[in-house]
């Protein structure tokens, strides 16, 4: 059936490649009469006629691939326009006058000698999961009164830097992130799970070296308590009862692979045997601010080996988090948004620049989880608010000749801090300032859509479309199948997007084939106004009621508004009364 559905998708793609200002029938699927609007949550009223070129200095709207560096979307084999790159903070300026842009410059000359445009991000902190403070350079994490420090760690060696050593392969003792030599492989464990296997061999030696982490600076503030420490989790296996006769040295080098310290040693009558033992946690202070690299070694003698077992292993680094409305650090980084401004602002081969304020550059400060401790340190919603429209004002005057802005721009809008109504605050300042909206989550149909008082996700697209260049962000764990893709693109052209930013699989992976039609389709349509566009259509549709998403386990797998009038968001546990306001009717262009 799945194959079906997706033959039918492709047909479809292929009328509309050869007509348009035509009705397109619904997706395929089940479907089903959503609840009786409420009017905050009809289809918006179409916005002023007179839509003047919101692409202020970029000729090349369309869809921008996201690339890492390393990774080619040739344009003349699928419908791109661009490549879009993040780049932190930390790696454009290494200290308060010395810049470094040639990764940033040889990028961006590449792209445009393959046909591509390009697109630049800038971030500054990325948060608990995704590389933490490291984006932002040590020299500014060492001025005073630019951070705040919290009591929480977060583990440098969590997801894919393997220190449970998950990502291993039995057959060959392979283990992601760690390089091996001799004796040691990555194997299942005596707990059952996948763990390093040291040692075991009669005058054997084996070790595992983790790869390269920079870990950053930590600020002056923070005198007292572990800046950085190491746990993991030990097990002995041995018959050898001679005192000390096998060892593993758990060992720090440096980013070259030189010694540092050897921080613990085990051995084979150190520790009580055949159980699994919690080691630390073991400080590692001194060796902040410089890029690491973590050693296990072991050395067997000629007899009767002994086997170490190491499992979960976590480097665990101090939580900080910028403190963005601070002089010293709004000083600091509006030194380097101008010197990136000069850098970038007449470069033609750059079409946007997507604005770093807060958490992955988004205009919120920091995971949820952590706002308490920006609260306590003085952040409130109305300060966030100034703070993020300083922001923009800095990234303004950096791309702006004569007070005439020389690149696109855009505030990447989607989440705030405490309380809806700042995103409308942010990004009305933005737009009435010439500087685009970025909604980084583009889906086939979305809850929390429109409302009245302009607080919804796509209110301020639907306000300011006609004035500022609009853009969207997708990737395939949000777009989980072609139909997804099918509807997500006439979403977005229904809100006249001039930009949208994809994750280069949709089009190269396993969806790619029955992907690249739709893009195809759209590509004519992207950055046009009422005056350059080749065509006009409607495509049929409804409000799908429940809501179904594929992404994001935090979030509900389906969203469902009662026919009785009473919304309600199910979630694995049962149900929570909200209001959803959803985009009722047709996607129109």
């Amino acid at each position: 059936m799945r194959k079906r559905h997706l033959t039918i998708l492709a047909v479809i793609s292929a009328a509309i490649l050869l007509v348009t200002g035509v009705a397109v029938g619904a997706a395929p699927g089940t479907t089903q009469i959503a609840a009786a609007p409420s009017p905050a949550a009809r289809q918006p009223a179409p916005a002023p006629e007179a839509a003047p070129d919101r692409l202020v200095a970029g000729q090349n709207p369309g869809v921008y691939y996201l690339d890492y560096g390393g990774t080619i979307v040739d344009p003349n084999q699928y419908p791109v326009k661009g490549a879009l790159r993040f780049f932190g903070w930390s790696t454009l300026q290494t200290e308060p006058n010395a810049y470094n842009w040639t990764a940033l410059d040889g990028w961006i000359n590449d792209r445009f000698s393959r046909g591509l445009s390009t697109g630049v991000f800038i971030s500054t902190y990325d948060g608990r999961y995704d590389g933490d403070i490291r984006s932002t350079p040590d020299f500014v994490i060492q001025t005073p009164g630019t951070m705040v420090v919290t009591p929480e760690y977060i583990n440098y060696y969590q997801y894919s830097q393997n220190g449970n050593f998950e990502i291993s392969t039995p057959v060959h003792g392979y283990l992601y992130a760690w390089d091996k030599q001799g004796d040691a492989s990555g194997e299942l464990a005596p707990n059952g799970s996948y763990a390093a296997k040291l040692g075991g061999v009669e005058g054997g030696v084996g070790s595992i070296t983790h790869w390269v982490v920079r870990v950053p600076a930590m600020p002056p503030e923070l005198t007292s308590g572990t800046k950085m420490e190491l746990r993991y989790r030990l097990y002995v296996q041995t018959a050898d009862v001679t005192s000390d006769a096998d060892r593993l040295f758990v060992e720090l080098l440096d980013g070259g692979g030189n010694l540092l310290a050897s921080v613990a040693t085990h051995s084979n009558t150190s520790h009580t045997t055949g159980t699994w033992l919690n080691i630390g946690p073991l400080d590692l202070s001194p060796w902040v601010g410089r890029q690491l690299r973590l050693r296990l070694r072991a050395e067997n003698n000629a007899t009767t080996p002994t086997t170490f077992w190491v499992d979960d292993v976590e480097l665990r680094v101090r939580l900080i988090i910028p403190k963005y409305w601070a002089t010293p650090y709004k000083n600091l980084y509006r030194q380097f948004v101008t010197a990136l401004g000069n850098q970038l602002k007449n470069n033609s081969k750059v079409d946007f620049v997507a604005i770093g304020t807060g958490l992955h550059g988004e205009t919120q400060p920091c995971d949820t989880e952590h706002q308490v401790y920006l609260e306590a340190a003085g952040l409130t919603s109305n300060l966030w608010v100034s703070t993020a429209n300083e922001i923009t004002d800095m990234y303004k005057t950096a791309f702006s000749t004569s007070g005439q802005l020389k690149k696109n721009l855009l505030l990447q809008y989607a989440p705030y801090f405490k309380f809806a109504w700042e995103r409308e605050a942010m990004s009305r300042y933005a737009a009435e300032n010439g500087v685009g909206l970025s909604y980084n989550g583009l889906l086939p149909d979305w809850v929390g859509a429109y409302r009245s008082d302009g607080t919804a996700s796509y209110d301020p697209i639907r306000k300011y479309w006609n004035i500022v260049p609009i853009a969207w962000e997708t990737y395939t764990y949000m777009l989980c199948t072609p139909v997804f893709t099918y509807w997500s693109i006439f979403s977005a052209l229904d809100k006249h997007a001039d930009y949208v930013r994809i994750g280069d699989d949709l089009l190269t992976g396993p969806q790619g084939n029955f992907n690249k039609p739709f893009f195809e389709w759209a590509k004519k349509y992207w950055g046009v106004t009422g005056q350059t566009t080749p065509g006009a259509w409607v495509v049929m549709r409804e409000h799908r009621n429940p809501t179904p998403y594929c992404h994001a386990s935090s979030y509900p797998t389906y969203v469902f508004q009662g026919s009785d009038g009473r919304p309600y968001i199910y979630v694995p546990s049962g149900s929570v009364q909200g209001s959803t306001y959803p985009q009722f009717g047709n996607y129109s262009f």
